[in-house]
């Protein structure tokens, strides 16, 4: 029944005006109140995990590094400026630098959070054509790829560690020319010293292709902010959990 019907009514039934002006006013306000609740709800609800920023993957990385080599320099101020001979004033208030460190600290933790949220997600193709094994969706006759910039990250700090070994092991292998006596002996090398060094240059080449497209998707990627306070999302979570849990331990 409308406002407007339920004060005729009111007057019909003999009732006090005021009371009825009363009651019809406590009646829209409290609809007032349960519509925006309602709105607030469904916006929750609507509310997805994750939204974009516009920051660009490149700007984020620098921040991490801007963050860190800030929160070097104020351990050392901190430490500086801990204890003062009697009389004597510290240049800074370490007690106010603790609480610069903890804050800069905790936007740091949540610039890593997005950088790795969006390095997990964001996926780009790389041509490998020259590649061994940039990614196990592939063979090596694969010439493109479709990997998430986690794996390439991954696999860039693989070929670094191979040309490393490779070219240490190359290195080593080697047999130095001595001149001495007949009587000395003679070394030989145990090592593929010709096949370690062609694989080690062509790895080499490998990295410097996936460096340049890594470094070409951090100015293209733009940073996919992890959302705060969603609690449906954490139960979805928990209960994804368990049920893998179980499942576990049935096998």
């Amino acid at each position: 029944m409308r406002p407007i019907q339920q004060l005729v009514v009111c007057g019909l039934e003999s009732r006090s005006f005021l009371n009825c002006y009363n009651f019809l006013t406590h009646q829209i306000f409290s609809s007032l109140a349960e519509a925006e609740a309602e709105a607030q709800t469904r916006n929750k609800h609507t509310h997805t995990h994750t939204h974009t920023h516009t920051m660009k993957l490149a700007e984020a990385l620098r921040l991490r590094k801007e963050y860190t080599t800030n929160l070097n320099q104020l351990r050392t101020r901190i430490s500086s400026n801990c204890i003062v001979q009697e009389g004597d004033t510290p240049a800074e208030d370490p007690n106010q630098l603790v609480l610069e460190y903890l804050s800069m600290s905790q936007r740091l933790t949540a610039i890593i959070v997005n950088i790795n949220h969006t390095n997990g997600i964001h996926k780009f193709i790389f041509d490998n054509s020259s590649s061994s094994s940039v990614s196990n969706k592939g063979s090596k006759k694969a010439k493109k790829v479709l990997i998430t910039m986690n794996e390439a990250l991954a696999e860039r700090e693989k070929l670094k560690r191979n040309i490393q070994a490779l070219g240490t092991t190359a290195a080593n292998g080697v047999v130095l020319v001595r001149y001495g006596s007949r009587s000395e002996i003679k070394q030989i090398s145990c090592v593929l010293v010709p096949e370690y060094t062609k694989k080690k240059d062509i790895l080499s080449k490998e990295l410097r292709m996936l460096d340049l497209a890594i470094q070409e998707q951090n100015w293209l990627a733009l940073v996919v902010e992890v959302a705060r306070g969603n609690e449906d999302n954490g139960e979805e979570e928990e209960e994804e959990e368990e049920e893998t849990l179980a499942a576990v331990q049935k096998t």
